[in-house]
């Protein structure tokens, strides 16, 4: 499991960059549209469109591995009122919930891309709005397969560690 904790890894730096350069390029759009539509007086045709179009890409893109960094929405408070091995249990559905969300939003997202017409200010197909969902998905289920793997090794070590309690 290790391999996969690596790659997941790897491909979470990787993503963090993109994101990263993705901001950057959002905020040099701004400023060139600002400065060309005020002080040229000559806006840059597509650019709001374009910095939406990187907006999507840079959340969607992020939010896939929010799972893996354990940033995804969660109440606490009742779980962390059960025992180790019931916090456990109820990651392992979570996890596997969140696998299958994954898997949806990849499935789902394939009609999407495949979408006729194009972005009129940018030329380009409207398949590139749904592409990063696609990615999330794959990256959502990525995550969630690793901490369920993670989990269910916790949970048979948990079972081999009390019965050989129960030994003694």
């Amino acid at each position: 499991m290790t391999r996969l904790e690596r790659a997941l890894e790897v491909v979470e730096r990787i993503i963090e960059w993109v994101g990263i350069v993705i901001m950057v390029a959002m905020l040099l759009i701004s400023i060139a549209e600002i400065v060309a539509r005020d002080i040229l007086n000559a806006p840059i045709a597509g650019s709001l469109d374009l910095t939406l179009l990187i907006m999507i890409w840079m959340v969607l893109l992020v939010s896939g591995i929010g799972v893996h960094s354990d940033l995804h929405i969660r109440v606490a408070f009742f779980v962390d009122t059960m025992s180790a091995y019931a916090q456990r249990i109820i990651g392992l559905i979570v996890f596997v919930a969140i696998f299958i969300f994954g898997l949806e939003m990849s499935i789902q997202s394939i009609p999407l891309i495949k979408l006729p017409g194009i972005m009129p200010e940018l030329g380009l197909s409207n398949g590139w709005l749904f592409i990063p969902l696609f990615v999330s998905g794959i990256a959502t289920m990525a995550a969630a397969f690793e901490r369920v793997l993670r989990l269910s090794l916790e949970l048979t070590k948990a079972q081999d560690s009390g019965k050989a309690g129960d030994n003694t």
